[in-house]
């Protein structure tokens, strides 16, 4: 028989400790941080290190295998489990750990399921505040409710969930690795098609236009649109969440070049150096920093699917430069070499790998709502069998 409790009543939560950025060292213990907690495990991405000297009051924030994590700013409520792999890690500001009270009334799995459901994000997300961006308090996690069983019961749910999710994850790991292999044939028939005719220089068949090296003062939630190289991603630009600024700053950042249906956007610094988006409208936007127009002399979809290719991106990778901030100069950029077929045949070529991609997007789109499906079947299962008891 179920009782409904307190989360409090079964857990304490400790918060995590604001070490200083500028103290971070190349080695040490990894700094447990808010993007470091994901939904349902923590990830090691974006590493940062903090050297501990013993003894210490630091000591306490010190983490174990199987501690379990939650996120107290931005996605507020995510959960997830330190691993040995993630060892030795210490927890960070807004970042905390949950500490079970006694684990003869609760099951640390059994609380774990609980905590990555539907059920409890969502009241995390009601009870979060802020604008900017959601953070939550720990009182407030404390507070919410759960239906606790029996702790056989907890065990016997437990079993039973790990049986079903190990079938689900089966079928989900196929499927994506079905999808992987759908999208590596495409890119592959991409690259074969590209890789024809005389070779040049991108500069040859291009003209480069650089951006301004500087940033605006402010941004505004109404203004003219500014492209960064957040906004850049293959395929067509979207203006759906680039920043806006005022019309002096737009017109000091448009001198430069007046977009037109064609261009190309590049990206040249950071995580995403060397993606590129092609405009389809006529609509007015300035670069943000970083970024750079391309002018195609050529068929711009050619040139486009050539800049977005395998091929193209060998050749960044050997340009690049910078480490924690990997960035390709106008110069280099200028430098990459393609192959420029006759343009009747750059026609033909587009033609193709547009049919081809076409193709390839329905088969993603099912596999990808195949897998939706499996996640959706996870959670289901698990808000079932919690709340039939």
């Amino acid at each position: 028989m179920c009782k409904i409790i307190k989360l409090g009543d079964v857990i304490n939560l400790q918060n995590g400790y604001a070490f200083k950025s500028k103290e971070y060292s190349s080695d040490g213990h990894f700094v447990m941080r808010i993007t470091n907690v994901q939904k349902g495990y923590i990830s090691n991405h974006n590493p940062r290190y903090f050297r501990i000297k013993s003894p210490t009051n630091l000591e306490k924030f010190i983490l174990k295998e199987k501690d379990i994590l939650i996120s107290l700013t931005g996605d507020v409520g995510r959960v997830g489990m330190i691993k040995k792999k993630n060892l030795p890690c210490i927890l960070n500001q807004r970042v905390a750990k949950v500490n079970i009270i006694d684990e003869s009334i609760i099951n640390k799995n059994f609380l774990f399921l609980f905590l990555n459901s539907d059920v409890f994000i969502k009241e995390v997300e009601k009870n979060s505040h802020g604008t900017a961006q959601s953070n939550v308090a720990t009182k407030d996690i404390l507070n919410i409710n759960l239906n606790l069983p029996p702790l056989k019961e907890q065990q016997r749910i437990v079993a039973k969930l790990d049986a079903v999710f190990n079938k689900i994850d089966d079928v989900k790991k196929n499927t994506e690795l079905n999808l992987n292999n759908i999208k590596s044939f495409f890119q592959k028939y991409v690259d074969l098609v590209i890789d024809k005719g005389e070779t040049k220089n991108i500069s040859d068949v291009a003209e480069l236009i650089d951006s301004l090296h500087t940033t605006p003062k402010k941004y505004l939630d109404k203004g003219y649109p500014m492209v960064r190289i957040t906004d850049v991603k293959t395929g067509p630009l979207s203006f759906k969440k680039v920043k806006r600024v005022d019309k002096k700053t737009f017109e000091q950042f448009s001198k430069r070049h007046t977009p037109k249906i064609g261009d190309i956007i590049y990206s040249r610094v950071g995580a995403s150096y060397g993606v590129s988006s092609y405009v389809i409208n006529n609509q007015d936007f300035c670069l943000g920093q970083n970024t750079v127009f391309i002018v195609p002399k050529i068929n711009p979809k050619f040139l486009y699917y050539f800049l977005n290719s395998k091929i193209a991106k060998s050749q960044y990778d050997s340009m690049v430069a910078g480490g924690a901030q990997p960035t390709i100069s106008l110069k280099s950029i200028k430098k990459v070499a393609l192959k420029v077929p006759e343009k009747k045949i750059q026609q033909e070529i587009v033609l193709k790998i547009d049919l081809i991609l076409e193709y390839k997007d329905n088969i993603v789109k099912y596999y990808q709502g195949k897998i939706n499906l499996l996640k959706n079947l996870r959670e289901a299962v698990l808000i079932n069998l919690l709340n039939s008891n």
